[in-house]
């Protein structure tokens, strides 16, 4: 009958362990590189957003938001703190808070997040502008590969720490 001998199968199962304990770390650090690496895409697709700084009419569309709107975007765009949902690992990239155009509807400012809709789908005084999909689309496989490559990193630095 045949014999196998192994050497150092404890320390590869302790590695494992390491691993498998460490899981919610090590996806969490890949998710916030992709999530970089889009956002980093987001914040190129604003600096593209035409503006215009007239005021629209119904039979004459404004080309995009005003420059004061953009700049808003530009200061209110960012990462959200990663939430897990039972199965899924989830973090998003959005506009938080307001710029500084006051209305009476809006006496704090408009809501960041209204204006990136309304850019982004068009409005019926403003063409749209779809800049949030197109840098989605475009960092797709940047997202990947930089997910990938940071997985790699943490696995490589959890068998060296063991």
């Amino acid at each position: 009958m045949a014999t196998f001998q192994f050497e150092g199968i404890d320390n590869y199962i302790a590695q494992l362990q390491k691993m498998y304990d460490d899981t919610d770390e090590i996806i969490g650090a890949a998710i916030y590189q992709g999530a970089a690496v889009v956002m980093k895409s987001v914040v190129s697709a604003i600096e593209n957003i035409q503006t215009d700084d007239r005021y629209g009419t119904l039979d004459d569309k404004k080309k995009g938001p005003t420059t004061y709107q953009k700049e808003g975007l530009r200061r209110a765009i960012g990462i959200a703190s990663l939430r897990n949902d039972g199965c899924f690992y989830n973090v998003k990239i959005g506009f938080d808070g307001y710029n500084g155009v006051k209305t009476k509807r809006w006496p704090n400012g408009q809501p960041n997040a209204m204006v990136a809709r309304s850019v982004e789908s068009g409005t019926s005084f403003m063409e749209k502008q779809p800049f949030m999909r197109k840098a989605e689309s475009s960092s797709r496989v940047k997202c990947e590969q930089g997910m990938a490559k940071e997985i790699d990193k943490q696995l490589t630095q959890r068998v060296k720490e063991s």
